[in-house]
């Protein structure tokens, strides 16, 4: 039985990803900036994981997805925002009640996700902010505390 997490990642899908594989998880699929952080911890210790993808829209971090090509561009994140049917998958997907919550993307991805957040969590979510090598610190950072909580339960 899987174990209930207590911290939520939510991150934005990344130009980088891995075409070699068919169809595979999206947190192995994407290859980007964060989720090279993601990688080098125990996947046992990893929070929850929702990913905003710019071709399929808010995903389970262990869905799997073939290998596609979309950027996330002002018009998509627009088409996003605007489908009442991405909030209510957003809001399936992150039911339950979390400690700690990260949001790690892009600004366009950022806009969508603070959008569609619940009241309650956007209340305590922290959002990345400042250059990519800055929000990749953050990312680190709350990752270590959290990994170590997940690691533990």
């Amino acid at each position: 039985m899987d174990r209930v997490k207590r911290n939520l990642l939510i991150l934005g899908c990344s130009n980088m990803k891995d075409h070699w594989h068919e169809v595979m998880p999206a947190f192995l699929r994407y290859t980007g900036a964060y989720f090279q952080v993601l990688h080098r911890v125990d996947q046992s210790a990893w929070p929850e994981i929702v990913i905003l993808s710019a071709d399929l829209g808010y995903i389970k971090g262990s869905t799997p997805i073939q290998d596609y090509n979309q950027k996330m561009r002002k018009n998509r994140a627009q088409q996003l925002l605007l489908d009442p049917g991405q909030g209510a998958i957003l809001q399936e997907l992150t039911q339950g009640k979390f400690k700690n919550v990260l949001v790690a993307a892009g600004s366009l991805h950022r806009e969508v996700i603070k959008y569609h957040l619940a009241p309650s969590l956007a209340a305590t979510a922290i959002f990345t902010h400042g250059r990519i090598d800055e929000q990749r610190s953050q990312f680190k950072e709350w990752l270590a505390m959290v990994s170590k909580e997940e690691g533990r339960a």
